[in-house]
């Protein structure tokens, strides 16, 4: 595999693993390292990559931007259809970083 199929895959899987992770209920500081991951950086990566940026700088300040938007915009979804629920919440931003995952791992197909 390319070094780019790589990212794909370990992004793909990291966006499946976090929300399990958080739902069985790791001890609070590991915990709290694999949320701020989810909510803060791996989401927004896994798109990013789509986008195809240049800047490796640039990559990671709109992945953290978009990460953070992307959370609030599940956030408020779920609040609008009276579903809310954090891991409502983890599970969606999972399913977003698995789609976007293999969205990239397709153009390599």
């Amino acid at each position: 595999m390319k070094r780019l199929e790589w990212v794909a895959v370990s992004t793909g899987i990291s966006g499946l693993a976090l929300p399990v992770l958080l739902a069985t209920g790791l001890p609070q500081p590991l915990r709290a390292v694999a949320a701020f991951a989810l909510i803060g950086f791996v989401p927004g990566f896994a798109v990013t990559r789509l986008m195809g940026f240049g800047d490796r700088l640039a990559l990671v300040v709109v992945a953290v931007a978009l990460s953070l938007a992307l959370t609030a915009a599940v956030s408020t979804g779920l609040l609008y259809l009276t579903a809310w629920s954090w891991l409502r919440c983890v599970y969606v931003l999972g399913a977003v970083t698995l789609v976007a995952s293999a969205a990239r791992l397709g153009r390599f197909a």
